[in-house]
């Protein structure tokens, strides 16, 4: 696997969701916020304000909201080192 960068502090590790669904959810996010920078994170966490999306209420501090923080994360600084996305 590849390493973190060094300097990207990571959050504390946070345990995913017990559903399977909305992890993946997150996941996938958190893999398009790595890939296409913070405001593709803006406009996801707009559109869940606006419509009130259950789907992405981790955006909003609802469940799962810790580990999609430690996911983007993770996911960032792996791209940062290169093991991703080239």
């Amino acid at each position: 696997l590849p390493q973190v960068a060094a300097g990207v502090d990571l959050p504390p590790e946070a345990h995913p969701p017990s559903d399977p669904t909305l992890r993946q959810e997150i996941d996938t996010l958190a893999f398009y916020v790595a890939k296409n920078g913070p405001m593709f994170e803006s406009v996801a966490r707009q559109r869940a304000a606006r419509e009130g999306d259950g789907r992405h209420g981790f955006l909003l501090a609802g469940e799962g909201a810790a580990y999609y923080r430690w996911k983007v994360s993770g996911v960032c600084g792996l791209w940062v080192v290169g093991g991703w996305g080239d």
